[in-house]
């Protein structure tokens, strides 16, 4: 974002070109993880269209936030880290933790929910890493040590090298002013915000359903005629996205095939979500944005293996166009006319205008 600035000065574009150029690129990059993961590339096109007209990639990648980019990385690193599951034998294997842990470092380093994503890597490397261990013991060694200059050494440099700026406008300091800074973060999160108060916030329960979107913007036009820009799911991705949470939650109960495809997606889509089980300071729709991708990712897999029937997929993909299209008024902050508003007020906390 400074580099932008530094391009194009201090404006709204500037500030805001940096995010939209990331969103637009996770769009390709859900794309590959699904080609991967799926095997195909129509499913995996399926995907890539489902994602893209999800409301929060559209408006949230649109302000100038942080959110974006740490999003952006979680996928990186668990596309990176399915890439090595898939074939960790293979002498070009290793430069995929590598890229794994770049990406993780790029996440934590651009915010802290990157560390939750983190949480879910070591539980899906240690059962690959035993695997490796039972037939090569050598490379199973090699492996393991390598990784405390992938997921350790190599985060924390970029972690350190990302406050370069920060510490130069502090006037010096070094590691010493790092670290004191993440005191005050931490602080900050953990004890000056305890009992503040938003009326849209919400707790992480609420987000999959979407009871409370953030509402960012309003401009009254005339008294008929509004602007104002909400950050919020697509309900056909994120509802549907807890019935397929759920069947694949089921399947692994009933031992079907794609074991460890869906083991891959919970864990990830866990890793992102579940730590905000623990956070007692104010939460907002947006935290669950990371976790967007994952249940993307497990519609998809319900599509390739249960449903099957290219139909379906078309039709499901038009409802989540559909949707779309009927609230980008409200998420895009166009003028719009109060009554028609009114008819996607669907429960009493939509508050679009």
């Amino acid at each position: 974002m400074s580099w932008s600035i530094q391009v194009f000065g201090m404006t709204p574009f500037a500030w805001r070109l940096p995010g939209t150029l990331f969103g637009i690129a996770m769009i390709p990059l859900i794309y590959a993880f699904a080609r991967l993961l799926l095997k195909s590339n129509n499913y995996a096109l399926f995907a890539a269209a489902i994602f893209t007209f999800d409301f929060m990639l559209f408006s949230h990648t649109r302000l100038a936030t942080i959110d974006t980019f740490v999003t952006f990385f979680v996928i990186a690193m668990y596309f990176c880290m399915y890439a090595y599951t898939r074939k960790p034998l293979a002498k070009s294997s290793i430069w995929w933790l590598a890229l794994c842990g770049a990406a993780m470092g790029l996440a934590i380093a651009s915010k802290w929910q990157g560390v939750y994503a983190a949480l879910g890597l070591p539980i899906l490397f240690f059962p690959t890493l035993w695997k490796i261990y039972l037939r090569d013991k050598k490379q199973a060694i090699i492996t393991f040590a390598s990784c405390f200059g992938f997921f350790i050494a190599i985060p924390v440099a970029i972690y350190v090298v990302s406050y370069i700026p920060f510490v130069n406008a502090q006037g010096g300091g070094g590691l010493q002013t790092i670290w004191d800074n993440q005191v005050l973060m931490f602080r900050y999160h953990s004890y000056y915000v305890l009992d503040a108060e938003h009326p849209f916030a919400s707790p992480w329960w609420s987000w999959p359903i979407i009871e409370v979107p953030l509402w960012q913007y309003r401009t009254i036009i005339s008294d008929g005629v509004r602007q104002g820009m909400s950050s919020m799911g697509n309900p056909a991705v994120w509802w549907f996205g807890i019935f397929a949470t759920g069947f694949a939650i089921f399947s692994l109960a009933k031992k079907r095939r794609h074991e460890s495809d869906t083991i891959f997606l919970l864990v990830a889509y866990a890793a992102n979500f579940l730590p905000w089980v623990f956070v007692t300071r104010l939460t907002f729709i947006y935290h669950y944005f990371p976790s967007v991708p994952f249940i993307v990712l497990l519609i998809a897999l319900f599509f390739r293996h249960h449903i099957r029937r290219d139909w379906a997929c078309f039709v499901y993909a038009g409802v989540v166009v559909a949707l779309f299209v009927l609230f980008f008024p409200v998420i895009s902050g166009m003028e719009v006319s109060v009554d028609y508003v009114e008819n996607l007020r669907w429960f009493s906390r939509w508050i679009f205008v």
